[in-house]
């Protein structure tokens, strides 16, 4: 539908309505901050809109790859997923603690950028 109709009201409606759910959501968990509410709506918005498939960068692409990679020469792609299952049970803990991982991973690679961090 956005595709057809890029202008239409009731995809203003639908963006907004996200924006409220997203908003509410990083109020009470305190996981993003608010200033990324309103770019995760639109993209949220273009994602379910869409053919179904999620989009991922190159970069973010290379980078999961490289994470796995890490994980498996190293011998804990068991500890890593352990420790997610661990707290599977609350999803906010399992995001905080994967994305601690993937920080930490990220933090110690030489061909980190800003944008990598964010």
């Amino acid at each position: 539908m956005a595709k057809l109709f890029p202008d239409a009201t009731a995809q203003s409606q639908y963006v907004a309505e996200l924006k409220n759910i997203l908003g509410e959501f990083v109020d009470r968990s305190g996981l993003f901050p608010n200033t990324l509410v309103d770019g995760a709506a639109e993209y949220l918005f273009c994602e379910l809109s869409g053919d179904g498939k999620f989009v991922v960068s190159r970069r973010a692409a290379d980078l999961e790859d490289a994470f796995q990679t890490h994980l498996r020469q190293n011998s804990f792609t068991e500890p890593f997923t352990k420790s997610v299952r661990a707290v599977n049970r609350d999803p906010a803990s399992a995001l905080l603690l994967a994305r601690d991982w993937v920080e930490a991973f990220i933090e110690h690679r030489p061909d980190t950028t800003d944008e990598d961090l964010e």
